[in-house]
């Protein structure tokens, strides 16, 4: 794998890591839907992708999404 492939390839993982971080913060507002064992998976998820401190006001996103 050349050079330019590289950062094209680490630029597809960060843009694939973001959206998922999206989606997992996004999976909160579903959280009082969710069973306890659902709540405790989503919480695990959001500390594996780096998502912390999330919460939301209206619905404009507040907090720290931390992608490491």
């Amino acid at each position: 794998m050349n050079n330019r492939d590289k950062v094209l390839e680490e630029k597809r993982t960060e843009h694939h890591k973001n959206k998922i971080a999206k989606l997992v913060v996004d999976l909160y507002w579903e959280e009082d839907r969710m069973s306890s064992c659902g709540k405790e998976t989503l919480d695990k998820l959001a500390t594996l992708v780096g998502v912390n401190d999330v919460w939301y006001e209206g619905t404009e996103l507040k907090g720290n999404i931390n992608n490491e």
